[in-house]
């Protein structure tokens, strides 16, 4: 079984991605067509959701803007500010269950913690990226608690993730009492708070983050 097709056994099978007819290809987010791998996927599924919708990868569509490559991509959000430059070469394609966000950066394909503002190399390219989703999926994408909170809440909403009450780089822990659906953009701007009042401060500083 290749990398891909082990993704697409657990995809999400009430999600329907638009056809991707390959235009409207923003600045923000074509360089990710330079990795021929990633173009095939786009243009055969256009995005998905897989592992009780821990992982998500964006698509081409202006409708659904959480689904949309585009907007996640786009430079002017103010989200994206909080990092200035850090993300200038950075095009995202996915996410997992908490709003960490997958992405090439030329060749190497990359993870972004938010809140922390670490951005680390994980493998080349696209095809390196799926070998790395399938070689420990529950730590790659958090589909354990997903699961968890299907079974013993409910589905969560296409255009969420599970964010922590208490941030996980404050010491809030990656359970089910730490966590409550929260829209994508929301959580992104929660996360860029968290990392804007955090990254200057010496270890064992309190710091007051507005609740939501």
């Amino acid at each position: 079984m290749n990398p891909l097709d082990a993704i697409l056994e657990f995809q999400d099978a009430d999600f329907l991605p638009t056809p991707y007819d390959g235009s409207g290809q923003d600045r923000n987010w074509s360089p990710l067509l330079e990795d021929a791998f990633y173009a095939d996927f786009l243009k055969e599924y256009n995005g998905l959701y897989a592992f009780d919708r821990a992982l998500h990868l964006f698509g081409v569509d202006p409708a659904r803007p959480y689904h949309d490559l585009s907007v996640r991509n786009a430079p002017s959000a103010l989200w994206r500010g909080s990092y200035g430059d850090m993300l200038k070469d950075v095009c995202f394609f996915a996410e997992d269950l908490f709003g960490h966000l997958f992405g090439l950066r030329g060749p190497e394909a990359v993870v972004f913690d938010p809140e922390s503002g670490n951005l680390d190399t994980l493998a080349e390219g696209f095809d390196g990226w799926l070998r790395f989703i399938g070689e420990d999926t529950d730590y790659a994408t958090g589909q354990s608690l997903s699961q968890a909170w299907s079974e013993e809440k409910d589905v969560i909403p296409f255009d969420s993730r599970l964010a922590p009450r208490t941030p996980f780089i404050l010491g809030g822990e990656f359970e089910l009492d730490n966590l409550r659906p929260l829209g994508w953009l929301e959580n992104q701007e929660f996360m860029a708070e968290v990392y804007e009042k955090v990254k200057d401060l010496p270890e064992g500083s309190e710091i007051e983050i507005d609740a939501l």
